[in-house]
Order: C-alpha cells, then structure tokens, then sequence
C-alpha cells in the first residue's frame, strides 16, 4: 500500500513565490473602490515594504438622513483645520445616548 502525501503551501498573492508558514504575512484591504468587497491577501514581509503608506488617517462617517452612510479618510491635519480641536473633544462619544437628548429621539 501507497501513502499519498498532500502538500499546502501559501504563495504571495503579488509575486507568487511560496511563503513559510512562519513567515507569511495575512493582510486585509478594505474600502477599495474598484473592489466589491474586503479581500484579504498573502505576502512576504519585503512585499509590504514596497507599499507607500499614509500616517495619520483619520476615519469619518457621513450618516445621511435617507439611512446612507459613506466612509471618508483625511489627514490628521485636515481634521484639524476643519473643526477646531477643542470642539472635537468636547463633541459627544459615538457610543452611548449624546448629550442633551430624550430617548426616542436620537
């Protein structure tokens, strides 16, 4: 009798070269507008450093009164030249009732 043997092995996503186990890297990409969902990935740890990345980004949602939402991203400085630092930490957390509200009528 034959023993028949499998072999998985994870290979980049971008250049196809098999990865270790211990090595490879899992990396999520969420928000891209010409994909239709968030897609995950495979990559060596030398493939993200090709990647130009941005610091500092600041996530904010837009809730239309039809039920919309849409997700923006800006610059910490941007943020801040548009409301004013003070105001931003004095406005309401995103958890919980917001201040000077009655239930029902958030």
């Amino acid at each position: 009798m034959r023993t028949i043997a499998i072999k998985r092995s994870k290979v980049s996503d971008i250049s196809g070269t098999e990865l270790s186990e211990l090595e490879a890297l899992r990396v999520a990409i969420r928000d891209h507008v010409d994909v239709d969902s968030d897609k995950q990935i495979d990559i060596a740890p030398s493939e993200l450093e090709a990647l130009k990345t941005v610091n500092n980004l600041v996530g904010v949602t837009v809730y239309y009164p039809d039920g919309k939402t849409v997700e923006l991203y800006a610059t910490q400085a941007e943020i801040n030249k548009w409301i004013p630092i003070e105001n931003l930490k004095a406005a309401d957390n995103l958890r919980g009732r917001r201040k000077n509200s009655a239930p029902g009528f958030d």
